[in-house]
């Protein structure tokens, strides 16, 4: 009886744990709360460069396009706008 109370125990507080830092883990735009009501926010965020591809609705991503914007990310692009 004692090992049961023990693994629920155990298990209830790694549950917890993930849950409070799982999502300290991905990065995120700063920004400021402008309004708040409850669970609703009106957030301002500073001016952001975002990338985009166009592609294919196939499975497993069979189009490239996941590529094209991981060779942007890495730096692939250099050679493309590095000489404007």
């Amino acid at each position: 009886m004692a090992w049961a109370i023990t693994g629920v125990v155990l298990a209830s507080l790694g549950y917890l744990g993930w849950r409070l830092t799982a999502r300290s883990a991905y990065e995120s735009a700063e920004y400021t709360v402008a309004e708040s009501d409850g669970d609703c926010e009106i957030r301002e965020y500073p001016d952001l460069m975002l990338a985009s591809t166009s592609m294919q609705f196939e499975s497993e991503g069979g189009d490239g396009s996941f590529m094209r914007l991981f060779g942007f990310i890495s730096g692939r692009n250099e050679k493309v706008f590095g000489d404007n």
